[in-house]
């Protein structure tokens, strides 16, 4: 079984001249994540990635160093930037199959877009520090398919403050 995790970004900030990839999160944002993270009652991943943007490799450094992840396990990716919704699953489906537990950490409209397809329905707008978790009923990345998945777990309160 596969279990894929996909997670936004905190809060971010907008006050600076900055561009989208470099957006920091606000302060808001680094409580949100904390109070996520803390909460957070899943199993603990194989893999983070990252996508590159600021604002999220922050929010999974958080989650990291709250449950207490090493660090060896994350990782940034430029495909969870570039790449559309429907590229980036094709690209899930390459991972290394000795990888059971996945989570990304991403932005919108990746977060929304990779859900729907992943679940071939569209749930409610992933808010800033929302996530959910899925379970492929497959023993291979390459065989996930909205016919093998099982919601598990979809939280989109944003995190207390």
């Amino acid at each position: 079984m596969k279990t894929l995790t996909i997670f936004r970004h905190a809060k971010s900030s907008w006050k600076l001249p900055l561009s989208d990839r470099d957006r920091p999160l606000n302060q808001r944002g680094y409580r949100q994540a904390r109070a996520v993270a803390e909460v957070l009652a899943l199993e603990p991943p194989d893999a983070i990635i990252s996508s590159p943007a600021i604002r999220a490799v922050s929010t999974a450094l958080i989650y990291a160093h709250v449950l207490k992840i090493p660090a060896s396990k994350l990782s940034v990716n430029d495909n969870l930037y570039v790449l559309s919704a429907v590229q980036v699953c094709n690209w899930i489906r390459e991972f290394d199959d000795d990888t059971e537990n996945v989570w990304l950490f991403s932005h919108n409209p990746t977060c929304n877009s990779l859900a729907a397809i992943l679940l071939g329905y569209e749930l409610d707008n992933i808010v800033t520090s929302g996530y959910l978790s899925v379970q492929f009923g497959v023993d291979r990345w390459s065989l996930i398919s909205k016919q093998h998945v099982k919601l598990v777990t979809f939280n989109n309160r944003e995190g207390s403050e």
